[in-house]
């Protein structure tokens, strides 16, 4: 697998990387897993910000399936870019990774899943009805999903939550930003109505501490239930009763036929 380094760095077109970026929003490039889109310390490299920030709108056009790119499911990363310089710049941004136990190969298998968020401001983690940052959940339209998150803070950052739909042209914001600070739980409950994506991100007043995940994709699927009922009890009491379930498990009453009646 592979991640494109700092794509939107100003400082690489030295290097001919204007060309590979162009080819990339053409979507030429398909094999690669990630962006890493947070190169250097923006609190002091005015290019590094603006860099994060084209980085960002660039995977978003990726993940909503804008400005004629097919809609793909890729991830970011961010590095100090040290080269060397570990007193002054190494780990002033990093990216954390989730594995279930310390491995070279269960970090790959963390950034090629997506398994992270990236971040100068300490720990923001989410999952959807249990479901890790990074990975998908099949849901039946017309039902909810239930947002847990957690975060372990250095400095209070205002949290949004964006839902993307799939070939649509922007996010949507999800119930309002709030003030976040220290360490804590919430719960957010959402229906959406068509393919999406959930992220997070928390930004404090002046841009310069931010936390971003990599999103949770929700697959939403049309679902016809299909009854079939037991026959009806013996008449007691003036009832008469029977069970019905869905063969096909969609999870609504949706026409759901009578299990009681008058007899």
């Amino acid at each position: 697998f592979a991640y494109i380094a700092h794509p939107e760095s100003q400082d690489d077109a030295i290097f001919g990387w204007d060309s590979i970026i162009t080819n990339f929003r053409g979507y030429s490039l398909d094999n690669y897993k990630g962006l890493q889109i947070w190169n250097q310390d923006i609190r002091t490299k005015n290019d590094s910000l603006d860099a994060l920030d084209k980085g960002l709108e660039k995977w978003k056009d990726v993940l909503l399936g804008r400005e004629g790119i097919n809609p793909r499911q890729v991830f970011i990363s961010a590095g100090s870019d040290a080269h060397g310089d570990l007193n002054t710049k190494f780990g002033k941004e990093y990216t954390c990774i989730y594995v279930p136990f310390f491995s070279k190969q269960n970090i790959f298998n963390g950034l090629k899943k997506g398994n992270s968020f990236i971040s100068n401001n300490g720990a923001l983690i989410f999952s959807v009805n249990n479901t890790l940052i990074g990975d998908e959940i099949n849901i039946t339209k017309g039902n909810q999903i239930k947002l847990d998150i957690s975060y372990n803070l250095e400095n209070g950052c205002y949290l949004n939550i964006s839902r993307g739909t799939i070939n649509a042209n922007k996010e949507s914001q999800v119930g309002n930003k709030q003030l976040i600070s220290g360490e804590g739980n919430l719960f957010v409950v959402d229906s959406p109505t068509n393919n999406s994506y959930y992220r997070l991100e928390c930004l404090d007043a002046n841009a310069n501490k931010r936390i971003y995940t990599n999103p949770i994709w929700v697959n939403v699927k049309e679902c016809n239930p299909q009854w079939s009922c037991s026959i009806w009890s013996d008449c007691r009491c003036g009832l008469q009763n029977r069970t019905c379930v869905d063969l096909n498990q969609c999870g609504t009453d949706n026409n759901k036929p009578l299990e009681i009646q008058s007899c």
